[in-house]
């Protein structure tokens, strides 16, 4: 059967899916095929949903070789090292690579009351948590989760920023200075 996925796909065997006789692509090739340098949502979404993990995604790359835009991809790939679960996410990384800015984490696991909680961007050591607000904010359950989140680790000492996709795009000088001002406060009150 591995022959057959291999010749009938021209895909390696282990980026092959079959399911009730179908065959498919499997999660991590899917991702990296579907992004384009333009639209790296797929990649996005395949981190966020947990469909793909960023290692499995190079894994794919390097099982397909010689293959037109796999050069994008690769820069795609190393533009998701901090997994950013959407375009606003990516943009923020960028702005905060870019500012030369270190000490930050994604996706950060925080234990509150008894739940666990995920910031998008933290500076765990200063209790620092920057939030994006994308574009599901339509979406009446996770804004109210985003507020019970914010209120949790406002409680427990946090500071939380929040930046939108306009604000980031539009202002990326005033989000760094804003980040900046916020670090230094943090430190200050640290000593």
């Amino acid at each position: 059967m591995c022959l057959l996925r291999t010749i009938s796909s021209g895909r390696p065997a282990e980026l092959v899916v079959e399911r009730a006789g179908l065959l498919y692509t499997a999660p991590p090739l899917s991702a990296i095929d579907l992004a384009t340098f333009d639209c790296a949502d797929a990649i996005d979404i395949a981190l966020r949903t947990r469909a793909a993990t960023l290692e499995g995604m190079y894994q794919a790359l390097r099982l397909t070789p010689n293959r037109l835009g796999n050069q994008q991809r690769l820069k795609l790939l190393i533009d998701s090292r901090n997994e950013p679960g959407s375009a606003a996410e990516r943009l923020a990384h960028r702005i905060l690579r870019g500012a030369g800015l270190t000490g930050w984490r994604t996706n950060f696991p925080v234990v509150l009351e008894g739940r666990i909680y995920y910031i998008d961007i933290a500076f765990p050591h200063l209790k620092l948590a920057i939030e994006i607000d994308g574009l599901h904010e339509d979406d009446e359950d996770l804004f109210e989760s985003d507020r019970w989140r914010q209120n949790a680790l406002v409680a427990n000492g946090w500071l939380v920023l929040r930046f939108t996709w306009r604000m980031l795009r539009d202002h990326p000088d005033v989000v760094v200075a804003v980040i900046l001002q916020a670090l230094i406060s943090k430190k200050v009150t640290l000593v």
